[in-house]
């Protein structure tokens, strides 16, 4: 599984009552936990991400224990009153935002 941030990655790891152990990849680290996911603070901003997941599904497959599922997942924040922390929010539309993209 994948987050942005380690804060988003230790949310998760949280969720699951065994011993975290840190396998340090290639600019970045993997947290492999015990009985749950292996959990990887990807990066913010798509090619950060695309290339960190990229590292670890790579390393992964040398290591002959390739992935059959990624999960790419984040806590984002809340907006109150209409969607408070915890709440599910589903998109009704995609912008890409600060990412250079411009509309001509």
């Amino acid at each position: 599984m994948t987050t942005a941030v380690p804060v988003e990655r230790d949310a998760v790891a949280g969720a699951f009552p065994g011993p975290v152990r840190e396998i340090p990849l290639p600019g970045a680290a993997l947290h492999r936990v015990s009985g749950g996911p292996d959990l990887l603070a990807a990066g913010v901003s798509p090619a950060l991400a695309a290339a960190s997941t990229a590292g670890a599904l790579t390393a992964a497959a040398l290591d002959g224990r390739p992935y059959g599922l990624v999960v790419s997942a984040g806590i984002a924040g809340g907006f109150p009153p209409h969607a408070p922390l915890g709440r599910l929010v589903v998109a009704e539309e995609i912008t890409a935002a600060g990412l250079g993209a411009e509309r001509g």
